[in-house]
């Protein structure tokens, strides 16, 4: 008969229907624990903890719970109940059988419970001599497997001692190494294949041999050889303290899709991992669609995660987000992002915009994909909406159009629209506003800018007319001494010769030295306004331009180009007088002075 080994068959710890709100520590407010005679707490026989009397080593008697060991040193630092149920000499199997069949902690799915909190601590030790390493990491797997359709968080861990075989024997080598070793990289090879944390107890407490026979041993003198004393079970304690208070909650991930409109009525949800999550729990229309915890290695393979819930939704806008949880507890939700589901496409509205004259306007937009139907929402200068027209339009080519909306002919005044279309799973985007303004009347009279008095050129001449821009006004004309000799200047398209702030139009060079007048009117399509009031000016030669002015005594003089200063200096003398009129800018150069008594007076036409 092969002697038992040292360790313990199959331990766990699961915190069954935590508190959500995570706390100093997990977010379980019991955890339970399975195991073998280390679980039990063998080699504790008679220990009092943590308060009154408690006799250890009873594992047949489920309740009241045994808190000797590990556990009850684990049940004062985690201020949590830790219970234990840990049976001498079982197995993997022999546990396994005992989950199955007992369902515990397992016997209630926690898929569907959005705050969950649980998490399962499956360990390992050597009294499965009887069966392969192979059969213990399939027992064991499939005990990872089972806590994963539970929606359980689960973490492996090992007490197996790793002493080097020794010819002297079992006391101080070890026989059996070869078994262990395998099975040592058996329940590594299941942390990696199910991508679950490994703990190696036994690393941890015993870096070297000789700690062995100093947490391990002292029992064989009472007949309980491979079984720790207190002071190894002190020891063990802040290993699985550190595992499950190590990691902080998990944060919010961030969404990827679906973002928009979609077509796809069963659609997948992804989002970025969340690298201190192990589950997720996605939430699809507050819940009322699907709500569910998956976990972390079954959906997020490589930096992101993704789930298809496989539920047909209907047409029409719908929302999503997500929540992480890990060991510590429940983290953050992620945004809710909205998204859409057979809506029809964006419209974009093309007419009526900017200044129209017809109150009857022909509204024309781009046509919507998916879209059976359309509504146009129209909204006057003061802020009113009417309601949305839903009147059949033509449609072809792209583009879409409908006359006169319900409201019949507009009043004048500034207006914005905009178009989104529908269909049977219900409204898509509304466009941007589009605005306009509509006239009703023949324009004001322009209000004449320059020129107001005198203008100097050469003769014949080519003078600049301006005036500022009309409401309304498609076109002008301009009439200059009845015009005659010149040539008329009528139907200047406002678009061509206006800005925001000006219109301006040259005149042909026709006219000569001597009196002159002009006026202008607006026209659009409801008809011509009045002339501006006649203004009279004088056009008076100049001397030409660029004139360089040196520093002598000055008659009064007119200038058509740039007048200047030598860069030598100029002097106005005491009693002098230099009056002058610049065609385009004065430029005074270095050493400009003006004496007392004298002035300088000039001015630039423009």
């Amino acid at each position: 008969m092969r002697s038992r080994r040292f360790g313990v068959a199959a331990l766990w710890a699961a915190a069954l229907l935590g508190s959500a709100g995570g706390g100093e520590v997990g977010a379980a407010d019991v955890y339970w624990a399975f195991g073998d005679s280390i679980t039990w707490a063998a080699g504790l026989d008679g220990e009092t903890f943590p308060s009154g009397q408690h006799f250890c080593g009873t594992p047949d008697v489920p309740y009241p719970p045994n808190p000797c060991g590990y556990q009850g040193r684990l049940q004062a630092s985690l201020g949590k109940t830790v219970w234990n149920r840990g049976r001498a000499g079982e197995t993997t199997a022999g546990g396994l059988t005992r989950i199955v069949l007992a369902g515990e902690p397992l016997e209630t799915d926690r898929c569907s419970d959005s705050e969950a909190g649980d998490v399962v601590l499956i360990m390992e030790g050597t009294n499965d001599g009887g069966q392969s390493a192979l059969t213990n990491k399939a027992n064991l797997a499939f005990i990872v497997d089972l806590a994963t359709s539970k929606c359980v968080h689960s973490a492996i861990a090992t007490l197996i001692r790793r002493l080097q075989p020794s010819p002297i024997g079992w006391l101080i080598g070890d026989p059996d190494h070869p078994y262990t070793a395998d099975l040592s990289s058996k329940i590594s090879d299941i942390s990696i294949d199910k991508n679950r944390a490994l703990v190696d107890v036994y690393a941890s407490i015993c870096p070297i041999q000789d700690c062995f026979f100093a947490n391990y041993w002292p029992y064989i003198v009472n007949g309980d050889p491979g079984h720790i004393d207190a002071s190894g079970y002190d020891l063990m304690e802040p290993i699985f303290y550190d595992l499950i208070t190590d990691r902080p909650v998990a944060g919010a991930v961030t969404n990827l899709s679906p973002s928009t409109n979609i077509t796809d009525t069963t659609p997948t949800f992804s989002w970025a991992e969340q690298v201190d999550s192990d589950w997720y729990f996605l939430e699809v229309n507050g819940g009322a669609s699907h709500g569910s915890w998956y976990p972390e290695e079954a959906i997020c393979p490589g930096g992101s995660c993704a789930v298809m819930p496989g539920t047909v939704m209907p047409g029409g806008h719908h929302s999503w987000r997500v929540r992480t949880r890990n060991l510590q507890g429940v983290g953050a939700w992620s945004a809710t992002q909205a998204f859409s589901i057979g809506l029809p496409g964006p419209a974009n509205p093309m007419t009526p915009t900017g200044d129209i004259f017809d109150a009857t306007p022909d509204y024309t937009w781009t046509e919507a994909a998916d879209a059976t139907g359309y509504e146009i929402e129209l909204e006057d200068s003061l802020g009113g909406v009417g309601q949305p027209d839903t009147s059949a339009p033509s449609c072809g080519g792209g583009t879409c159009s409908v006359t006169t909306l319900p409201g019949g002919a507009l009043s004048a005044g500034a207006y914005a629209w905009r178009v989104r279309g529908t269909n049977g799973s219900g409204e898509g985007p509304w466009s941007g506003q589009l605005a306009f303004t509509l006239y009703t009347a023949a324009p004001a009279a322009p209000t004449l800018v320059y020129p107001l008095d005198d203008v100097f050129a050469t003769s014949p001449a080519t003078p600049t007319y301006r005036w500022l821009p009309v409401l309304g006004a498609t076109t002008y004309d301009v009439e200059v001494d009845g015009m005659v000799p010149a040539a008329p200047l009528i139907d200047l398209e406002a678009s061509v010769y206006c800005t925001n702030e000006l219109c301006e139009v040259a005149q042909p060079p026709s006219l000569v030295v001597g009196p002159h007048d002009w006026t202008a009117l607006a026209r659009n399509s409801h008809g011509e306004g009045p002339f501006a009031g006649l203004v009279s000016y004088e056009l008076l030669a100049c001397s030409p331009p660029d004139l360089v002015v040196d520093d002598v005594t000055m008659p009064p003089f007119r200038a058509c180009g740039t007048v200047s200063t030598a860069a030598s200096g100029f002097t106005v003398g005491s009693g002098e007088d230099v009056i002058f009129h610049a065609g385009s800018k004065i430029e005074l150069g270095d050493g400009f002075v003006v004496e007392s008594g004298g002035s300088f007076t000039g001015w630039v036409d423009y």
